[in-house]
């Protein structure tokens, strides 16, 4: 899979909703499909790229105590 940039992802999501968001709104402007053929890979993988982004977000928005249980122990 092709790798892409913080900046790219959210080009990605301006295209697809308008703007820049930090969870999937209802309204769409631009079709998975249509934005995988524009950056050359699938409508899954485009569709992975901006969730993750969101789930990202999310966790960035978490309090301490909880970020701190998502992360692995390393000893």
């Amino acid at each position: 899979m092709k790798q892409f940039t913080e900046q790219q992802i959210d080009d990605i999501i301006k295209l697809r909703f308008g703007a820049v968001v930090t969870r999937q709104p209802r309204t769409a402007y631009v079709t998975n499909k249509a934005l995988g053929q524009a950056f050359g890979i699938s409508a899954s993988q485009i569709r992975k790229l901006y969730m993750k982004r969101f789930e990202q977000h999310h966790e960035k928005q978490l309090p301490l105590i909880q970020r701190l249980r998502k992360t692995p122990q390393s000893l």
